[in-house]
Protein backbone atom coordinates (compact mmCIF):
# COMPACT_ATOMS: atom_id res chain seq x y z
CA UNK A 1 0.00 0.00 0.00
CA UNK A 2 1.02 3.63 -0.37
CA UNK A 3 0.81 4.08 3.40
CA UNK A 4 3.64 1.61 4.01
CA UNK A 5 6.40 3.43 2.06
CA UNK A 6 5.18 6.72 3.55
CA UNK A 7 5.79 5.32 7.02
CA UNK A 8 9.19 3.96 5.95
CA UNK A 9 10.27 7.32 4.54
CA UNK A 10 9.26 9.36 7.59
CA UNK A 11 10.90 6.85 9.93
CA UNK A 12 14.24 7.34 8.16
CA UNK A 13 13.65 11.09 7.94
CA UNK A 14 12.99 11.47 11.67
CA UNK A 15 16.01 9.36 12.54
CA UNK A 16 18.56 10.82 10.14
CA UNK A 17 17.28 14.09 8.64
CA UNK A 18 18.05 14.88 5.01
CA UNK A 19 20.73 16.46 2.84
CA UNK A 20 18.95 18.23 0.02
CA UNK A 21 21.75 19.72 -2.06
CA UNK A 22 21.41 18.57 -5.66
CA UNK A 23 24.56 20.39 -6.76
CA UNK A 24 27.99 18.69 -6.60
CA UNK A 25 30.48 20.53 -4.45
CA UNK A 26 28.00 22.42 -2.28
CA UNK A 27 27.67 21.94 1.46
CA UNK A 28 24.36 21.66 3.27
CA UNK A 29 24.37 25.38 4.10
CA UNK A 30 25.16 26.40 0.52
CA UNK A 31 22.52 24.42 -1.32
CA UNK A 32 19.81 22.57 0.54
CA UNK A 33 16.16 21.96 -0.17
CA UNK A 34 13.47 19.79 1.36
CA UNK A 35 12.02 16.82 -0.50
CA UNK A 36 8.42 16.14 -1.47
CA UNK A 37 6.85 12.90 -2.63
CA UNK A 38 3.75 11.51 -4.29
CA UNK A 39 3.20 7.89 -3.22
CA UNK A 40 0.34 5.97 -4.83
CA UNK A 41 -1.26 2.55 -4.97
CA UNK A 42 -4.36 1.67 -7.03
CA UNK A 43 -6.69 2.78 -4.23
CA UNK A 44 -5.21 5.99 -2.87
CA UNK A 45 -2.30 8.40 -3.01
CA UNK A 46 -0.39 10.39 -0.43
CA UNK A 47 1.34 13.73 -0.83
CA UNK A 48 4.24 13.87 1.63
CA UNK A 49 6.11 17.14 2.19
CA UNK A 50 9.09 17.55 4.49
CA UNK A 51 11.13 20.17 6.33
CA UNK A 52 14.30 18.80 7.90
CA UNK A 53 13.06 16.05 10.22
CA UNK A 54 9.47 17.33 10.23
CA UNK A 55 6.77 16.40 7.77
CA UNK A 56 3.10 16.51 6.87
CA UNK A 57 1.08 14.23 4.59
CA UNK A 58 -2.28 14.57 2.87
CA UNK A 59 -4.32 11.63 1.60
CA UNK A 60 -5.84 11.75 -1.89
CA UNK A 61 -8.67 9.26 -2.44
CA UNK A 62 -10.30 10.61 -5.59
CA UNK A 63 -9.78 13.08 -8.42
CA UNK A 64 -6.36 14.41 -9.33
CA UNK A 65 -3.53 16.13 -7.47
CA UNK A 66 -0.32 17.89 -8.44
CA UNK A 67 2.77 19.27 -6.72
CA UNK A 68 5.81 21.27 -7.80
CA UNK A 69 8.84 22.74 -6.03
CA UNK A 70 6.86 24.40 -3.26
CA UNK A 71 4.77 23.34 -0.29
CA UNK A 72 1.11 22.59 -1.02
CA UNK A 73 0.02 21.36 2.43
CA UNK A 74 -1.36 23.96 4.85
CA UNK A 75 -3.46 22.78 7.80
CA UNK A 76 -5.23 20.16 5.66
CA UNK A 77 -2.91 17.27 6.46
CA UNK A 78 -4.06 13.82 7.58
CA UNK A 79 -0.77 12.79 9.18
CA UNK A 80 2.15 14.80 10.54
CA UNK A 81 5.25 14.59 12.71
CA UNK A 82 4.36 14.41 16.40
CA UNK A 83 6.27 17.60 17.20
CA UNK A 84 5.23 19.58 14.11
CA UNK A 85 3.37 22.27 16.07
CA UNK A 86 5.76 22.26 19.04
CA UNK A 87 8.81 22.77 16.86
CA UNK A 88 7.14 25.59 14.93
CA UNK A 89 6.09 27.33 18.16
CA UNK A 90 9.52 26.90 19.75
CA UNK A 91 11.20 28.48 16.72
CA UNK A 92 8.73 31.35 16.63
CA UNK A 93 7.27 30.26 13.30
CA UNK A 94 3.75 29.68 14.59
CA UNK A 95 1.56 30.96 17.41
CA UNK A 96 0.01 27.99 19.20
CA UNK A 97 -3.05 30.14 19.96
CA UNK A 98 -3.66 30.52 16.20
CA UNK A 99 -5.05 26.99 15.96
CA UNK A 100 -3.73 23.96 14.03
CA UNK A 101 -0.30 24.66 12.61
CA UNK A 102 -0.23 25.57 8.93
CA UNK A 103 2.65 23.45 7.62
CA UNK A 104 3.52 25.65 4.63
CA UNK A 105 2.87 28.85 6.59
CA UNK A 106 5.16 27.83 9.43
CA UNK A 107 7.93 25.91 7.70
CA UNK A 108 8.38 27.57 4.29
CA UNK A 109 11.36 29.86 3.78
CA UNK A 110 9.91 33.38 3.50
CA UNK A 111 12.96 35.09 2.00
CA UNK A 112 12.52 37.20 -1.13
CA UNK A 113 14.41 34.66 -3.25
CA UNK A 114 12.34 31.78 -1.89
CA UNK A 115 9.11 33.61 -2.62
CA UNK A 116 10.28 34.14 -6.19
CA UNK A 117 11.00 30.42 -6.56
CA UNK A 118 7.61 29.61 -5.05
CA UNK A 119 5.86 31.78 -7.63
CA UNK A 120 7.63 29.85 -10.38
CA UNK A 121 6.64 26.56 -8.77
CA UNK A 122 3.01 27.66 -8.47
CA UNK A 123 2.95 28.48 -12.19
CA UNK A 124 4.04 24.96 -13.07
CA UNK A 125 1.76 23.35 -10.49
CA UNK A 126 -1.29 25.22 -11.72
CA UNK A 127 -0.47 24.19 -15.29
CA UNK A 128 -0.15 20.49 -14.46
CA UNK A 129 -3.26 20.59 -12.28
CA UNK A 130 -5.21 22.21 -15.09
CA UNK A 131 -4.08 19.65 -17.64
CA UNK A 132 -4.96 16.79 -15.27
CA UNK A 133 -8.37 18.36 -14.75
CA UNK A 134 -9.02 18.41 -18.50
CA UNK A 135 -8.96 14.60 -18.53
CA UNK A 136 -10.22 13.89 -15.01
CA UNK A 137 -11.47 10.31 -14.96
CA UNK A 138 -9.71 9.36 -18.17
CA UNK A 139 -6.06 10.27 -17.63
CA UNK A 140 -3.86 7.72 -19.41
CA UNK A 141 -0.14 7.24 -20.01
CA UNK A 142 -0.17 9.29 -23.21
CA UNK A 143 -1.78 12.25 -21.48
CA UNK A 144 0.75 12.11 -18.64
CA UNK A 145 3.54 12.22 -21.23
CA UNK A 146 1.79 15.15 -22.89
CA UNK A 147 1.73 17.00 -19.55
CA UNK A 148 5.45 16.37 -19.01
CA UNK A 149 6.14 17.95 -22.41
CA UNK A 150 4.03 21.05 -21.86
CA UNK A 151 5.62 24.45 -22.59
CA UNK A 152 2.55 26.66 -22.35
CA UNK A 153 3.82 28.55 -19.27
CA UNK A 154 6.99 30.32 -18.17
CA UNK A 155 8.59 28.56 -16.41
CA UNK A 156 7.21 25.48 -18.10
CA UNK A 157 6.83 21.89 -16.95
CA UNK A 158 9.16 20.79 -19.76
CA UNK A 159 12.23 22.62 -18.54
CA UNK A 160 15.50 22.42 -20.47
CA UNK A 161 17.18 21.37 -17.20
CA UNK A 162 14.87 18.43 -16.48
CA UNK A 163 16.97 15.42 -15.43
CA UNK A 164 14.35 12.77 -16.13
CA UNK A 165 10.67 11.94 -15.74
CA UNK A 166 8.47 8.89 -15.42
CA UNK A 167 4.90 7.71 -15.79
CA UNK A 168 3.96 4.85 -13.46
CA UNK A 169 1.09 2.60 -14.59
CA UNK A 170 -0.18 1.02 -11.39
CA UNK A 171 -1.53 -2.57 -11.42
CA UNK A 172 -5.28 -2.91 -11.79
CA UNK A 173 -5.35 -5.87 -9.43
CA UNK A 174 -3.30 -8.57 -7.76
CA UNK A 175 -1.21 -10.40 -10.34
CA UNK A 176 -1.14 -7.47 -12.76
CA UNK A 177 2.35 -6.27 -13.62
CA UNK A 178 3.02 -2.53 -13.14
CA UNK A 179 4.85 -0.64 -15.88
CA UNK A 180 7.34 2.16 -15.26
CA UNK A 181 7.73 4.41 -18.33
CA UNK A 182 11.04 6.28 -17.95
CA UNK A 183 12.28 9.22 -20.00
CA UNK A 184 15.87 10.44 -19.78
CA UNK A 185 16.55 14.18 -19.79
CA UNK A 186 14.07 16.71 -21.24
CA UNK A 187 10.70 15.03 -22.03
CA UNK A 188 10.01 16.96 -25.23
CA UNK A 189 13.29 15.86 -26.81
CA UNK A 190 13.33 12.32 -25.42
CA UNK A 191 11.39 9.05 -25.52
CA UNK A 192 9.57 7.11 -22.79
CA UNK A 193 10.70 3.49 -22.47
CA UNK A 194 8.81 0.77 -20.52
CA UNK A 195 10.60 -0.82 -17.55
CA UNK A 196 9.34 -3.28 -14.97
CA UNK A 197 9.96 -3.78 -11.25
CA UNK A 198 9.53 -7.52 -11.92
CA UNK A 199 12.20 -7.70 -14.66
CA UNK A 200 15.42 -9.63 -14.12
CA UNK A 201 17.77 -6.82 -15.17
CA UNK A 202 18.28 -3.34 -16.58
CA UNK A 203 20.33 -2.76 -19.74
CA UNK A 204 23.86 -1.72 -18.71
CA UNK A 205 23.83 1.49 -20.75
CA UNK A 206 20.87 2.77 -18.71
CA UNK A 207 22.75 2.31 -15.44
CA UNK A 208 25.91 4.12 -16.50
CA UNK A 209 26.68 7.65 -15.41
CA UNK A 210 29.14 9.92 -17.19
CA UNK A 211 32.74 10.75 -16.31
CA UNK A 212 32.07 10.84 -12.55
CA UNK A 213 30.91 7.23 -12.52
CA UNK A 214 28.57 5.70 -9.97
CA UNK A 215 29.78 6.12 -6.40
CA UNK A 216 28.48 6.91 -2.92
CA UNK A 217 30.23 10.21 -2.21
CA UNK A 218 29.63 13.03 0.29
CA UNK A 219 27.83 15.71 -1.78
CA UNK A 220 30.35 18.42 -0.99
CA UNK A 221 33.11 16.21 -2.46
CA UNK A 222 31.14 14.87 -5.42
CA UNK A 223 32.67 15.35 -8.86
CA UNK A 224 30.73 17.07 -11.62
CA UNK A 225 29.48 14.47 -14.08
CA UNK A 226 30.17 15.07 -17.77
CA UNK A 227 29.35 13.47 -21.10
CA UNK A 228 30.27 9.84 -21.76
CA UNK A 229 29.34 8.09 -24.98
CA UNK A 230 28.44 4.82 -23.22
CA UNK A 231 25.83 6.43 -20.96
CA UNK A 232 22.26 6.45 -22.28
CA UNK A 233 21.34 9.47 -20.17
CA UNK A 234 24.23 11.52 -21.51
CA UNK A 235 23.47 10.57 -25.12
CA UNK A 236 19.91 11.83 -24.69
CA UNK A 237 21.12 14.94 -22.84
CA UNK A 238 23.46 15.72 -25.72
CA UNK A 239 20.57 15.32 -28.17
CA UNK A 240 18.52 17.78 -26.09
CA UNK A 241 21.32 20.35 -26.34
CA UNK A 242 21.55 19.86 -30.11
CA UNK A 243 17.79 20.34 -30.45
CA UNK A 244 17.93 23.48 -28.28
CA UNK A 245 20.30 25.08 -30.80
CA UNK A 246 17.46 25.08 -33.38
CA UNK A 247 14.33 24.02 -31.53
CA UNK A 248 11.82 25.12 -34.15
CA UNK A 249 13.57 23.22 -36.91
CA UNK A 250 14.69 20.12 -35.02
CA UNK A 251 11.97 19.38 -32.49
CA UNK A 252 9.42 18.23 -35.12
CA UNK A 253 12.00 15.79 -36.49
CA UNK A 254 12.65 14.37 -33.02
CA UNK A 255 8.97 14.07 -32.14
CA UNK A 256 8.11 12.30 -35.39
CA UNK A 257 10.76 9.68 -34.63
CA UNK A 258 10.12 9.30 -30.91
CA UNK A 259 6.31 9.41 -31.10
CA UNK A 260 6.47 6.47 -33.49
CA UNK A 261 8.82 4.64 -31.12
CA UNK A 262 6.57 5.18 -28.10
CA UNK A 263 3.54 3.95 -30.06
CA UNK A 264 5.48 0.87 -31.10
CA UNK A 265 6.58 0.18 -27.51
CA UNK A 266 2.96 0.47 -26.34
CA UNK A 267 1.69 -1.79 -29.13
CA UNK A 268 4.03 -4.60 -28.11
CA UNK A 269 3.41 -4.21 -24.39
CA UNK A 270 0.12 -6.10 -24.06
CA UNK A 271 1.56 -9.34 -25.47
CA UNK A 272 4.64 -9.11 -23.25
CA UNK A 273 2.61 -8.47 -20.10
CA UNK A 274 0.23 -11.30 -20.98
CA UNK A 275 3.08 -13.77 -21.49
CA UNK A 276 4.88 -12.72 -18.30
CA UNK A 277 1.61 -12.87 -16.37
CA UNK A 278 0.92 -16.43 -17.51
CA UNK A 279 4.43 -17.52 -16.56
CA UNK A 280 4.12 -15.93 -13.11
CA UNK A 281 0.74 -17.62 -12.59
CA UNK A 282 2.38 -20.99 -13.31
CA UNK A 283 5.14 -20.27 -10.81
CA UNK A 284 7.80 -19.51 -13.45
CA UNK A 285 8.82 -16.17 -11.99
CA UNK A 286 12.37 -16.27 -13.36
CA UNK A 287 11.19 -16.89 -16.91
CA UNK A 288 8.64 -14.09 -16.57
CA UNK A 289 11.36 -11.74 -15.31
CA UNK A 290 13.51 -12.60 -18.33
CA UNK A 291 10.63 -11.86 -20.72
CA UNK A 292 10.18 -8.42 -19.17
CA UNK A 293 13.92 -7.70 -19.09
CA UNK A 294 14.26 -8.73 -22.73
CA UNK A 295 11.50 -6.35 -23.78
CA UNK A 296 13.02 -3.35 -22.00
CA UNK A 297 16.43 -4.18 -23.47
CA UNK A 298 14.98 -4.34 -26.99
CA UNK A 299 13.23 -1.00 -26.49
CA UNK A 300 16.42 0.59 -25.16
CA UNK A 301 18.40 -0.70 -28.17
CA UNK A 302 15.91 0.91 -30.54
CA UNK A 303 15.97 4.16 -28.58
CA UNK A 304 19.79 4.26 -28.55
CA UNK A 305 19.85 3.73 -32.32
CA UNK A 306 17.34 6.54 -32.89
CA UNK A 307 19.20 8.91 -30.57
CA UNK A 308 22.46 8.15 -32.38
CA UNK A 309 20.99 8.82 -35.80
CA UNK A 310 19.40 12.09 -34.68
CA UNK A 311 22.59 13.28 -32.97
CA UNK A 312 24.61 12.55 -36.10
CA UNK A 313 22.11 14.36 -38.30
CA UNK A 314 21.96 17.49 -36.16
CA UNK A 315 25.71 17.62 -35.59
CA UNK A 316 26.29 17.46 -39.33
CA UNK A 317 23.86 20.28 -40.10
CA UNK A 318 24.80 22.48 -37.16
CA UNK A 319 25.23 26.04 -38.33
CA UNK A 320 28.38 27.92 -37.49
CA UNK A 321 28.21 29.95 -34.34
CA UNK A 322 26.82 33.46 -34.86
CA UNK A 323 29.73 35.75 -35.65
CA UNK A 324 28.67 38.14 -32.88
CA UNK A 325 28.96 35.37 -30.30
CA UNK A 326 32.10 33.70 -31.63
CA UNK A 327 34.59 35.81 -29.61
CA UNK A 328 32.70 35.05 -26.38
CA UNK A 329 32.23 31.30 -26.83
CA UNK A 330 34.59 29.08 -24.86
CA UNK A 331 35.59 27.77 -21.42
CA UNK A 332 36.07 30.06 -18.41
CA UNK A 333 37.59 28.71 -15.18
CA UNK A 334 36.17 29.82 -11.83
CA UNK A 335 37.71 29.76 -8.35
CA UNK A 336 35.31 31.33 -5.87
CA UNK A 337 32.76 30.15 -3.32
CA UNK A 338 31.83 26.54 -4.03
CA UNK A 339 33.60 26.56 -7.41
CA UNK A 340 37.16 25.23 -7.44
CA UNK A 341 38.74 25.00 -10.90
CA UNK A 342 35.16 24.79 -12.18
CA UNK A 343 34.64 25.26 -15.91
CA UNK A 344 31.85 27.56 -17.09
CA UNK A 345 31.16 27.01 -20.79
CA UNK A 346 29.78 29.86 -22.90
CA UNK A 347 27.93 28.66 -25.99
CA UNK A 348 25.28 29.66 -28.52
CA UNK A 349 21.78 28.19 -28.11
CA UNK A 350 18.44 29.11 -29.67
CA UNK A 351 20.20 32.06 -31.37
CA UNK A 352 21.13 33.37 -27.93
CA UNK A 353 24.27 33.38 -25.86
CA UNK A 354 24.11 30.82 -23.04
CA UNK A 355 26.25 29.75 -20.08
CA UNK A 356 26.58 26.18 -18.82
CA UNK A 357 26.94 26.62 -15.05
CA UNK A 358 28.87 23.58 -13.80
CA UNK A 359 26.75 21.13 -11.85
CA UNK A 360 23.62 23.21 -12.34
CA UNK A 361 22.15 24.08 -15.72
CA UNK A 362 22.64 25.78 -19.05
CA UNK A 363 21.00 29.22 -18.95
CA UNK A 364 20.24 31.55 -21.84
CA UNK A 365 21.32 35.19 -21.54
CA UNK A 366 19.48 38.31 -22.55
CA UNK A 367 21.06 40.92 -24.82
CA UNK A 368 23.53 43.19 -23.00
CA UNK A 369 22.23 46.25 -21.21
CA UNK A 370 23.84 49.73 -21.21
CA UNK A 371 26.40 48.48 -18.67
CA UNK A 372 27.32 45.52 -20.89
CA UNK A 373 25.83 42.96 -18.53
CA UNK A 374 23.77 40.08 -19.91
CA UNK A 375 21.18 38.88 -17.39
CA UNK A 376 19.92 35.29 -17.18
CA UNK A 377 16.56 35.04 -18.92
CA UNK A 378 14.94 33.05 -16.08
CA UNK A 379 16.77 34.85 -13.25
CA UNK A 380 17.32 38.55 -14.06
CA UNK A 381 19.10 39.13 -10.73
CA UNK A 382 22.08 37.12 -12.06
CA UNK A 383 24.12 38.49 -14.97
CA UNK A 384 27.42 38.13 -16.80
CA UNK A 385 29.80 40.51 -18.54
CA UNK A 386 33.04 40.07 -20.50
CA UNK A 387 36.45 41.78 -20.45
CA UNK A 388 38.42 42.41 -23.63
CA UNK A 389 42.11 43.09 -24.02
CA UNK A 390 43.68 45.84 -26.10
CA UNK A 391 43.62 43.54 -29.12
CA UNK A 392 39.84 43.03 -28.73
CA UNK A 393 40.10 39.44 -27.59
CA UNK A 394 37.89 38.35 -24.69
CA UNK A 395 40.05 37.70 -21.62
CA UNK A 396 37.61 37.09 -18.76
CA UNK A 397 33.97 36.75 -17.74
CA UNK A 398 32.37 38.33 -14.66
CA UNK A 399 29.42 36.92 -12.73
CA UNK A 400 27.10 39.26 -10.81
CA UNK A 401 24.29 38.37 -8.41
CA UNK A 402 22.01 40.98 -6.89
CA UNK A 403 21.03 40.13 -3.31
CA UNK A 404 18.32 42.00 -1.42
CA UNK A 405 19.01 42.80 2.25
CA UNK A 406 15.97 43.53 4.38
CA UNK A 407 16.21 46.58 6.65
CA UNK A 408 15.92 45.89 10.37
CA UNK A 409 15.34 48.15 13.33
CA UNK A 410 12.76 50.88 13.88
CA UNK A 411 11.76 53.56 11.39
Amino acid sequence: TAREPLEAIVAVLEAHGQFGSGIPGLTLAQGAYENSFIIADPGEAWILETAGRRWAARRVERGTASISNAYTIGDDYDLAADDLAGRAAAMGWWDEDAGPVDFAGAYADDSIESRRRTRHARTREECSAGLLGERAGSVDEGWMMRIARDRSTNPSIDLDVTASSCVASLPAGRGTIPVFWWCASVPSTSVYIPFFAHADRLPEIVGRAGTAGVAVTPPERAAIDRFAGNSYWWLVRDLADLVAADRNGRLPVVRERFDALEASFADGLAAVLSKAGRLRARGSGEKAAAVLGDYSAACVDRAVAAVGELRARFAAEAAETDAAFAPLVGIYTANFGAFRNAEFEVLERNDQLAVDIPGQMTVELNDPGPDGRRSIALAPHVSFSFDRGEDGRVTAMHLYEVTTLGRGGSD
